[in-house]
């Protein structure tokens, strides 16, 4: 179709893991959902041959954690001027009741011309759905309290992810 396109693929020993499998369908189905500039678009899921792909916009630069690696801590400015985009994607995925579970710079690609595109919906769920409590899932440096402690999510919580991770920048 003339573009550059992302693929990942599900490693073999999870392909043969129903329980891995199912969570990478899911995943392909909540991010087809998410319509949004500031949201990586998935255009396609296949499976064939004992593999599993997800196809996806390729974003043409680097993951915020590779940003402030190269770059070292930001001026406020800077920081909230790259996580404006990821910030606008994340509310888009709040308003259809989507929590992410695990906001985190690597999460986070920014292009070449500063856009930024929240990533990785793996870890998500819809507010009201199974998997709002009980489970432990996300990057334990970003974890708001009640995600630490296996309680309820919502978005508040990726809110506080959110946060720490301005708090890394500056």
């Amino acid at each position: 179709l003339q573009r550059l396109v992302a693929i990942k693929e599900l490693g073999q020993a999870m392909v043969a893991d129903p329980v891995f499998l199912e969570a990478f369908r899911q995943e392909a189905r909540i991010m087809a959902l998410l319509d949004h500039p500031n949201c990586v678009r998935v255009f396609d899921f296949i499976e064939t041959g004992g593999r599993a792909f997800l196809v996806s916009e390729f974003v043409d630069g680097a993951s915020l954690r590779a940003v402030v690696l190269s770059s070292g801590p930001m001026a406020p400015q800077q920081s909230l001027g790259v996580l404006k985009g990821s910030l606008k994607g994340l509310g888009y995925a709040h308003h259809l009741g989507l929590v992410h579970r695990d906001i985190k710079p690597e999460n986070i690609l920014a292009d070449r011309e500063g856009t930024s595109k929240l990533a990785d919906f793996g870890q998500s769920y819809f507010g009201g759905g199974p998997g709002a409590a009980g489970s432990l899932t996300g990057s334990p440096p970003y974890m708001s309290p009640e995600q630490a402690q296996g309680g309820r999510c919502d978005a508040r919580s990726d809110l506080y992810s959110a946060g720490a991770i301005l708090f890394e920048f500056l």
